[in-house]
């Protein structure tokens, strides 16, 4: 029998599904596409970029597995926000990370019938965005151990195509395969201008990209309230993530980076993995890439609006949105909250008919802006905790994050220098000015409604045993 959290939700979750959900949640459309406007802007420096954008996730992963650890409620960083810092703060931090899913969600269901038109080029895009928008919003209905299978599968897909990616390119580099009839070598990493081709300045401006990229990480903090032994599986997740992904991204940019001079990536093909697969005599590649994308934008799409839904249903936990939302189904899914997210991304599917292309990508520049802010809230909740702690208020957590404080540090002055960095950019200010709009807007309905004379404040808990969870 599956065992059910205070809130009425399923500890449905088993350590294998958290493993791939952790891995795929993080590996999208930002890496099979994004990843080439990002090389553009830097080079072959885009290895390095991933590598240190991978050490601060992963710092991010581990402030938040800790509090996970300690406290494993649905909600995860909004609650614990709540918690550690303000009603006010967690209120910011719930709608922030649903209008940062809204804006994703919304772009997958949008992307999803350009990739059905690769085989069916007559047929009208808005079936496919209704039929996936179907697609995904049943499978959240379902209870939350089948939705975890469906995600494992996948996730399975796209590491399988990383995997056979670094494979094919491996070869073409160290022994020749395909149109390499001689090994490439690794010269194009310095050729070309160098291993920093536009300097410092194109460093910085490829950054946004690269820490959108790895946006979704924090999902796993998500699943604490309904992932069996929150305490072991969770912490396991986060320590597997950072070698994985990073094997992931920087091994497929390494491939690419060293079988194509940074100047000639993408173009025709789009994507770096077509071009690959396509070098390396896979004349369907178009097609098996095309397929792999689908998958990624589905899978996004889903585990997105898993997200969504607990965050919808913690803010009516906190008394921060209508109470009719705390319903669940027979499966104990808040089926409420997911109608309500459903809806609000109809409302986007018919605005984006009619929305300019350049309007829609400022949107997605303001949710790189709620990523890095969501960073930010973990931080600071992380160290009030900590503070916390120290004073005796609070347990220790078994999941520690390490260097404190010195590498929560070094993570905030990195999100500054990001958010700095997209407040600059030219394709990035648009966005990083309408989320600070929309910020200021929380704020106002938050103490203009009252919100904050009625809000319920939760004592920090003082950790759960393994008996309870």
């Amino acid at each position: 029998m599956v065992e059910k959290t205070k809130e009425g939700l399923q500890r449905g979750l088993k350590e294998r599904h958290i493993q791939l959900m952790s891995i795929g949640t993080a590996i999208g459309v930002g890496l099979f596409l994004g990843s080439s406007p990002a090389i553009q802007l830097s080079g072959p420096s885009i290895i390095l970029e991933y590598i240190v954008c991978g050490v601060i996730v992963f710092i991010v992963m581990r402030a938040l597995g800790e509090l996970s650890v300690h406290n494993p409620v649905s909600g995860s960083f909004a609650r614990h926000a709540r918690d550690y810092i303000s009603p006010w703060a967690g209120f910011m931090a719930s709608w922030n990370y649903l209008y940062m899913i809204w804006a994703v969600c919304t772009a997958e269901i949008i992307a999803a019938p350009i990739f059905m038109q690769f085989w069916l080029p007559d047929t009208p895009r808005l079936l496919w965005s209704f039929l996936a928008f179907l697609l995904i919003v049943g499978l959240n209905f379902m209870a939350v151990h089948n939705f975890g299978e469906f995600e494992f599968w996948f996730a399975m897909i796209k590491i399988v195509a990383i995997v056979g990616m670094i494979f094919f390119g491996g070869l073409m580099i160290f022994v020749g395969i395909g149109q390499f009839s001689e090994p490439v070598g690794i010269s194009n990493l310095w050729n070309n201008g160098g291993f920093f081709p536009k300097g410092a300045f194109g460093f910085l401006m490829a950054l946004p990209f690269c820490i959108y990229a790895y946006g979704g990480s924090e999902m796993i903090g998500n699943t604490a309230g309904e992932v069996q032994n929150p305490e072991k599986t969770l912490a396991k997740a986060i320590n597997n993530i950072f070698l994985r992904i990073l094997i992931f991204y920087v091994g497929s940019l390494f491939v690419v980076m060293c079988i194509f001079p940074w100047d000639q990536v993408g173009g025709t093909f789009g994507s770096p993995f077509v071009q690959v697969f396509h070098y390396a005599g896979i004349q369907e590649a178009a097609g098996i890439m095309n397929f792999v994308v689908l998958t990624s934008a589905l899978s996004s799409f889903n585990s997105n609006l898993f997200a969504g839904t607990r965050m919808v249903f913690n803010l009516a936990e906190q008394h921060q949105a209508p109470q009719w939302l705390r319903k669940t189904n027979s499966n104990s899914i808040p089926y409420r909250c997911v109608l309500a997210i459903a809806a609000s991304l109809c409302v986007g599917v018919v605005l984006s008919l009619f929305v300019p292309q350049d309007v829609f990508s400022a949107m997605v520049g303001a949710g790189s802006t709620s990523i890095m802010l969501t960073y930010i809230i973990i931080l600071v909740s992380h160290h009030r905790y900590r503070r916390m702690l120290a004073a005796g208020k609070v347990t220790r957590s078994s999941f520690r994050l390490p260097l404190y404080p010195f590498t929560t540090w070094i993570a905030g002055a990195f999100i500054v220098v990001s958010l700095a960095v997209i407040a600059y950019g030219e394709t990035t200010r648009i966005g990083f000015g309408v989320a600070l709009v929309l910020y200021g807007v929380l704020t106002a309905i938050y103490f203009l409604s009252g919100m904050n004379k009625h809000s319920i404040i939760l004592e920090p808990q003082k950790g759960c045993s393994q008996h309870e969870l």
